[in-house]
């Protein structure tokens, strides 16, 4: 059913967070690339890695580079990223409002819920908020179900516009 496999590793609180949400909530033991997609927020910056089938952030590579003595970069740190490491959409590029606000106007019905997540939608920063109002609402797992095909979609065209192998992970 889940079509799209990705080894994450981070452990920063945010991603630990909807990581262990995700988990618990879908008996998942890897995240999707959905799931990832899902997740980019401002300052959430993933990288995609083809030879080992991993999505990290550049915290996690350089931390990588320095253990396995590999050369993901160039020498002068900042000054360039390895051709190893792909970045995915960045939060601009991917329409979270839009999605969200698809999901609460084709799929929740309670008007009060409705105008509570309607109106996070009006904020500027209203990912965590939504996220967070969806959990509280006990709509999560519907919100999943809901964009994940719209996630699957993005990736799907992100790696055709990379000229990856879709084959290694969807």
């Amino acid at each position: 059913m889940y079509r799209n496999e990705v080894i994450i590793l981070d452990d920063s609180d945010y991603i630990y967070s909807e990581l262990k949400v995700l988990e618990e909530s879908r008996d998942m033991e890897k995240m999707t690339l959905s799931d990832i997609f899902r997740m980019i927020g401002k300052d959430c910056y993933f990288y995609y890695r083809p030879k080992t089938n991993e999505v990290n952030t550049l915290q996690y590579y350089y931390l990588q580079e320095d253990q396995n003595n590999e050369n993901l970069f160039d020498e002068e740190i900042g000054s360039g990223i390895s051709s190893e490491l792909i970045p995915l959409p960045r939060y601009e590029d991917i329409d979270h409002k839009n999605i969200m606000s698809f999901f609460v106007r084709e799929f929740v019905e309670d008007k009060e819920m409705r105008r509570k997540l309607f109106n996070i939608l009006r904020n500027h920063d209203f990912m965590d908020k939504f996220l967070a109002a969806v959990k509280e609402l006990e709509l999560y797992e519907e919100y999943i179900m809901v964009t994940d095909d719209i996630y699957i979609q993005l990736a799907e065209e992100w790696f055709e516009e990379n000229g990856c192998e879709r084959a290694d992970i969807l």
